[in-house]
């Protein structure tokens, strides 16, 4: 490949941006020509650049990369690679259908991103009629497909926020080593860059969200789960979300 293929940026949380471009300065692929950290800015940037391929975040400020990717959804001379940390299926599906062509769930390594995208775009056909998903991250499909399924199980109210950080936050436990990483340090802040909040607002949320799901959930199945412990105030936040993690890797052996 004589010319390398431009490359933009988008996702709000700068420290992830800057660790993205950092990992593809080596490649021989992909030339970095800018970022954004919101969706109005993004395409501002995707108009004035017309870069080749564009990383996209799904939640971001103003804008969302939903929005991002049907404002270009006619432009088949850019391709777009989606990174989110909603596993959602009817999100993919909705990206893709705006045509995305990939479809990566966070968090993830840039060096795994970078390696990942110099293969789909040296190894395969990228012409206007082959913009598929190209393998999805099939153990993450089903990681994502069995935590909502549990939650739901154990009744917890899936119309409040701290569901979606209970749902993102035991997907990061599963992935990682639950037991070998600060709650505070680690997983709010990881939580708060995601959803574009503040760590004491994750953390409130979720508390609040365990304490209805306490009142109003599955009582039988919590019983199962956290014994007597359920009803002595000792379930703290971390203790709710690695039992759910345990069982969840217990699934999927």
């Amino acid at each position: 490949m004589t010319k390398k293929l431009e490359l933009l940026i988008v996702d709000d949380n700068q420290s992830l941006t800057y660790n993205i471009e950092d990992a593809f300065k080596s490649s021989k692929i992909f030339k970095v020509v800018g970022s954004a950290h919101d969706g109005e800015e993004a395409i501002c940037l995707i108009e004035k650049l017309m870069p080749d391929v564009v990383i996209l975040d799904i939640i971001m400020p103003k804008v969302d990369g939903l929005e991002v990717l049907k404002k270009f959804s006619d432009r088949v001379n850019i391709d777009f690679v989606v990174i989110s940390a909603l596993g959602h299926e009817n999100i993919t599906r909705k990206a893709i259908e705006l045509g995305a062509m990939y479809y990566l769930i966070k968090p993830f390594d840039p060096h795994e991103l970078k390696l990942k995208l110099e293969e789909l775009f040296t190894g395969i056909s990228l012409s206007a009629n082959n913009k598929i998903l190209t393998e999805p991250a099939i153990d993450d499909s089903l990681y994502f497909k069995s935590i909502e399924k549990e939650l739901n199980t154990l009744g917890v109210p899936m119309h409040v926020k701290g569901f979606h950080y209970l749902y993102q936050g035991i997907y990061y436990m599963v992935k990682n080593n639950s037991d070998d990483f600060k709650i505070t340090k680690d997983l709010y802040p990881w939580l708060a860059n995601e959803f574009n909040t503040s760590p004491a607002s994750v953390e409130k949320s979720i508390r609040s969200t365990i304490e209805l799901t306490i009142m109003r959930g599955n009582i039988d199945k919590l019983k199962r789960y956290f014994s007597n412990d359920l009803f002595n105030d000792k379930i703290t936040n971390k203790a709710f979300m690695i039992k759910i993690a345990s069982e969840i890797k217990k699934m999927m052996k």
